[in-house]
C-alpha cells in the first residue's frame, strides 16, 4: 500500500472520482452534486473518507458517513451510507482502514451508528462490528428501465390518482408550491432526528423531482416524495413518505410521470407493494 495515500473531505475533482468508480463497476446510482448538498445538509458531520494512488492519482475505494442530532439534541444517530473499493485494490487492507476510519470515533465516543449494507455483506458487518440490530421488514430493490414502461398509461394513471386524492380534499403540488417548515412538520413526525437543514437542502435540488401532498383544508402536508437523479440516468427515490398507500402511490406516479426521460427507474421497498401496484396498473412490465 506504498502507492496508497488516505484523505477525507474531497474536492468536487475527486467526489467526481468517487462516483465514477462505483458506478463503473456496480453502477450504483451516486450523483455528482450528492457531496456538495451533503455538506450543507448534516450540520453535525458528514465526510467522505477515500484512498487514492499517488502516482496515478486514481480513486481506489472511498467510505462515506453522516451524523444527525435528535430533536430534543440529546442522542446521535451516524449512518455509514455507500462503501466502495474498486476490485482490482481489494483484500489489501484498504477497506479496512477506510471503515475504521469511520467507526473509530464513533464506537471510541459510545455513539450509535447505521450501516447499508448488501445481504451479503450482513454478516461480515455484524460479526467484525458489531452491526447487530436489523430491520424488522425486508428490503427489495428494483431496476425498471424507462423505455419498458408505458407512458401513456402513466400519464392517465397519475390523473387519475390525483384526480381521487382531489376528491378526498388532497392536491399534489411541486415542492416550490409549500414552505419548509409545513415540510418539516410532517417528516418529523416521522423521523426523529433533527434534519432541518437536510430536507430542504435534499428534496429542493435542481436534480431531483419531489412533489408533495397537501391537506387542503388545513394547509398540513400529507405526504412527499423525492426522486433523485443519479449516475447514469438512474433515478431513485428518497425518501417516499406518506400517511397511507394511495396518497403515496399518488406522489409516486406524480415524480415519475415529471422525470420520465431518464433511462432506468431503481425501485427501493419494504414490500413488493411499489413493484406490484406499477405492474397491476399496467405501467411497467
Amino acid at each position: 500500500m506504498e502507492d496508497i495515500e488516505f484523505l477525507d473531505n474531497p474536492s468536487q475533482d475527486d467526489w467526481i472520482l468517487c462516483v465514477d468508480l462505483s458506478y463503473n463497476h456496480d453502477h450504483w446510482a451516486l450523483n455528482y452534486n450528492d457531496w456538495p448538498a451533503w455538506k450543507s445538509a448534516f450540520p453535525d458531520g458528514a465526510n467522505v473518507y477515500y484512498a487514492k494512488t499517488k502516482s496515478s492519482k486514481e480513486v481506489v475505494g472511498f467510505c462515506t458517513s453522516s451524523t444527525a442530532k435528535s430533536l430534543d439534541g440529546q442522542d446521535e444517530l451516524s449512518s455509514i451510507g455507500c462503501f466502495f473499493v474498486h476490485p482490482d485494490y481489494r483484500s489489501l487492507g484498504i477497506g479496512s482502514k477506510l471503515f475504521e476510519s469511520v467507526i473509530r470515533p464513533k464506537r471510541e465516543a459510545k455513539k450509535n451508528m447505521t450501516i447499508v449494507a448488501v445481504i451479503d455483506m450482513s454478516a461480515k458487518y455484524d460479526k467484525r462490528h458489531g452491526f447487530d440490530k436489523y430491520c424488522e421488514f425486508e428490503y427489495e430493490s428494483y431496476l425498471i428501465p424507462m423505455d419498458t414502461m408505458d407512458l401513456e398509461v402513466l400519464e392517465v394513471e397519475s390523473k387519475r390518482y390525483t384526480e381521487g386524492l382531489d376528491k378526498k380534499g388532497i392536491e399534489v403540488l411541486d415542492v416550490s408550491e409549500v414552505l419548509d417548515e409545513k415540510i418539516l412538520e410532517f417528516d418529523r413526525k416521522i423521523v426523529k432526528f433533527d434534519r432541518t437543514k437536510y430536507v430542504p437542502t435534499w428534496i429542493r435540488r435542481a436534480d431531483n423531482y419531489s412533489k408533495v401532498a397537501v391537506e387542503k383544508s388545513t394547509g398540513d402536508v400529507v405526504g412527499y416524495a423525492s426522486l433523485r437523479n443519479g449516475r447514469g440516468e438512474q433515478l431513485m427515490f428518497s425518501p417516499i413518505f406518506a400517511d397511507n398507500e394511495e396518497i403515496a402511490f399518488g406522489l409516486v406516479l406524480s415524480t415519475i410521470r415529471a422525470s420520465s426521460k431518464h433511462q432506468q427507474l431503481h425501485l427501493g421497498t419494504h414490500r413488493k407493494t411499489l413493484k406490484w401496484r406499477l405492474q397491476s396498473e399496467g405501467i411497467s412490465p
